[in-house]
């Protein structure tokens, strides 16, 4: 009686999760939600902050009233995916921050076979966060890709085989110590992506193994030493630089068939009265506008930049005091998306709890 007892206690544990799975995808997308689509996501000061693009205006999101626990230490980045999910980077973890009420969640390795969890390995000083641009099939959540020292490491959530973390690709011989500041997926086909990954010595990318640089030497006397301090695949690719020749400061746009000889060729660039330009995320609707964060102003500013022809750059918000940049990104979730996230995951959830019934009535019958 006992070990029935314990088995369906275990099964509980493991409805519960699944129940609660569903229910925070459910959440995702809620019509009160605090959060607006086309609102901007900002980490500055160990915290998020909501800016309102039409106005500038600059909120607390979480931590906040209501918001439960603060389980942030030192955020390095934030993305959020079609789905309407939010994630932060932190001290060595994967949070998932809840969009109506901006309440924190760890993201942690789970094996439902064992009904036990543990933390993600996420490999060393993780800095980078951003998911798939590959829509989940029969997943509870898009898959999620984590920039850690020299390496991009794959976070999959699904219903049956649980969420686990494993090594997608490391920086090439020679750029292992080059801190990266961020990272931005593409579509590659067939449910591959390809990375492209900005740090402090220029921009590598690469599909699953290793990611290559894209910069020769020769470049690297054109850009001089060149932070990356964001980089955002959409249409193209846009990198947002920082060097120590102000006048090449700015956002370049790069064109995906351009690798020559290991260079990158820039179409064009823009934004040059950006003093030190950071992390960058594109609108709701498109690559343009985008938004960039400028670091070299005290206080911090975010900027828009339209484009590419004749583009121009205007100021979105200023951050309160003294507040530093340190991630940003656009939340836009699509309708279509969430729906179909919830209904995946209800469907799995009960072929699970049928599976999972049967299994543990079998051993009580034995």
């Amino acid at each position: 009686m006992a070990s029935g007892t314990r088995r369906r206690s275990a099964l509980a544990s493991w409805l519960v999760r699944l129940v609660g799975s569903a229910a925070f995808l459910s959440s995702a997308w809620p019509a009160d939600a605090a959060l607006r689509h086309g609102d901007l996501l900002v980490i500055a000061n160990g915290a998020i902050e909501q800016v309102d693009p039409t106005n500038g205006q600059v909120t607390d999101f979480s931590p906040r009233t209501g918001s439960g626990t603060n389980l942030l230490s030192s955020p390095r980045d934030i993305a959020s995916d079609p789905e309407g999910e939010i994630f932060v980077v932190d001290a060595g973890r994967l949070l998932r921050i809840d969009p109506a009420t901006g309440a924190q969640q760890e993201v942690r390795a789970f094996n439902p076979q064992f009904l036990q969890d543990y933390p993600l390995d996420l490999g060393t000083s993780p800095w980078g966060v951003t998911t798939s641009p590959v829509a989940p099939s029969g997943l509870d959540g898009r898959d999620v890709f984590v920039g850690s020292h020299g390496a991009l490491y794959r976070v999959t959530r699904n219903a049956f085989f649980g969420t686990g973390a494993t090594l997608f690709a490391t920086f090439q011989s020679g750029w292992e110590n080059y801190e990266g500041q961020s990272v931005s997926l593409e579509d590659a086909g067939g449910g591959d992506v390809y990375a492209w990954v900005g740090t402090y010595g220029g921009i590598l990318a690469g599909g699953a193994s290793t990611l290559g640089s894209l910069f020769t030497d020769g470049s690297a006397t054109i850009l001089g030493t060149r932070v990356v301090g964001g980089v955002d695949y959409v249409s193209r690719v846009f990198g947002a630089f920082c060097t120590d020749a102000p006048q090449l400061n700015g956002v370049y746009a790069f064109a995906y068939n351009a690798v020559i000889s290991g260079d990158l060729m820039s179409d064009f660039s823009y934004g040059g009265d950006l003093s030190c330009p950071g992390p960058i995320a594109a609108s709701a609707d498109g690559d343009f506008p985008l938004y960039v964060t400028d670091r070299g102003q005290t206080p911090n500013r975010i900027v828009k930049v339209t484009g590419p022809q004749g583009p121009q750059t205007s100021i979105v918000a200023t951050m309160p005091g003294s507040q530093v940049i340190v991630g940003l990104a656009v939340y836009a979730p699509e309708p279509g998306a969430v729906a179909r996230a919830v209904a995946a995951c209800v469907v799995l959830a009960a072929r699970g709890v049928r599976r999972r019934a049967a299994r543990a009535q079998s051993k009580l019958v034995r």
